[in-house]
């Protein structure tokens, strides 16, 4: 302790007067020491479980797919009988070796069966990094999301997972493709991932490259095979640097329920109100009843007219669309169908582009985390977009590619 040199001398100095024939100076008495205060204990964390945790997990989870997953009627009218394959892999669970890889990848095989409809899955190693990366100091809007993937065991179980690294490895995506068809004055861009990691490595790719070019009529946007990312990296690095103008008003729909207010209402970045209140040039959702969303949101995509300076400037701008097109990917695919932005061409997309990423709900014992869309968005004749995706303006035939598509609607005015 740092007092006892003080201490110390303090005593020689009493026993040397002591010595001397004066009066015993009174010893200070021994300073209380404050018992050292305990850090909380991590809570345990487990990579191996029982038979019956894991059959716990299983019926929790269909638990929370039961009172906030609201496209079971969905698949119902799609022939899938849910309650049996619950049934059935229930039985499946309960026979095999209990093994938490052998676990998620019995429910993703399952949620395989459903279609994976609307995001249904387990969280995948990309989501886990994604939101991990992400920190409420730097997007206060996604604190639910971060919450989920920093808890002690769904950090332990993605650790294993990933074979025993403490993050999930860096997931490499392919540059943007570029390139320029002379005949037809067209530059061309495939991307073919929007995910967020690539919001700043992509932000001047296209800028960049038609700065190279002397003579822009065309551009086209190549987004098939693309599963979606984030929006905001389709907004920075896409629609911003290619211009045009206008608004685009998105309308999101939702139950008003627990799950809902805390990852989209809670934050304060989003105000939900009664689908009462539908703005009337809005297109009404027929589905909401059904699948119990009673409320919307609302938000917008402003586009501004680019430099004059711009090669691309005037141009006009093509977007290639297939199967494949999904979330944010399908969010864009709207936007250019909804404004007029761009024209379609290709096939018709996955759909659940509804502008809100999933919710991600952790599993009490294995802590894996379930993934599922909880809202939906209504395409122009009213559809349910999440199960009817975008169709394009100019649809390719069987076995005909889209790129091939646009070039010959180029090159035939």
């Amino acid at each position: 302790m740092r007092s006892f040199p003080i201490l110390l001398c303090g005593l020689l100095a009493a026993l040397l007067l002591s010595a001397c024939g004066q009066q015993p100076a009174e010893i200070p008495a021994e300073p209380e020491i404050a018992e050292p205060v305990e850090a909380p204990e991590e809570p345990a964390v487990k990579t191996e479980f029982t038979r019956e945790e894991l059959l716990a997990d299983y019926g929790q989870l269909w638990e929370i797919l039961e009172e906030n997953y609201p496209f079971l009627p969905v698949l119902e009218e799609h022939g899938i009988d849910w309650e049996q394959l619950r049934a059935d892999y229930r039985e499946k669970l309960r026979t095999q070796e209990p093994d938490v890889a052998d676990f998620a990848a019995l429910i993703r095989q399952m949620f395989s069966q459903m279609e994976n409809f609307a995001h249904l899955d387990l969280a995948g190693e990309d989501e886990f990094r994604l939101y991990l990366d992400d920190p409420p100091e730097r997007s206060p809007s996604l604190t639910p999301w971060y919450e989920a993937v920093t808890a002690p065991q769904t950090r332990a179980v993605y650790a294993l997972l990933s074979s025993g690294t403490e993050y999930a490895p860096e997931i490499e995506y392919p540059e943007v493709e570029t390139g320029y068809y002379p005949n037809c004055k067209a530059a061309y861009f495939h991307f073919r991932s929007f995910n967020y990691s690539l919001k700043e490595r992509d932000s001047t790719v296209i800028a960049d490259y038609l700065a190279t070019l002397d003579e822009v009529e065309h551009v086209i946007i190549d987004i098939t095979g693309n599963s979606g990312g984030d929006f905001y990296s389709v907004i920075q690095n896409v629609i911003e640097p290619l211009g045009g103008e206008g608004t685009w008003t998105n309308y999101t729909f939702l139950a008003k329920s627990p799950i809902n207010a805390r990852f989209f209402l809670e934050t304060g970045a989003l105000e939900a109100q009664p689908l009462s209140e539908l703005p009337e040039d809005a297109v009404f959702p027929e589905f909401a009843e059904e699948l119990g969303m009673n409320h919307y949101i609302s938000t917008q995509v402003t586009c501004q007219t680019g430099e004059d300076n711009d090669p691309a400037a005037g141009a006009k701008r093509w977007v290639l669309i297939d199967g494949a097109v999904f979330s944010t990917s399908e969010t864009f695919a709207r936007f250019c169908k909804d404004t007029g932005w761009a024209t379609l061409v290709g096939t018709r997309t996955l759909g659940d582009g509804d502008g809100l990423a999933s919710v991600l709900v952790p599993l009490d014992h294995t802590g894996l985390l379930l993934k599922f869309s909880t809202t939906s968005c209504a395409n122009a004749d009213g559809s349910l977009n999440a199960e009817a995706g975008t169709a394009p303006d100019y649809p390719c035939k069987p076995g005909e590619l889209p790129l091939r598509k646009c070039l010959e609607l180029i090159r035939n005015g």
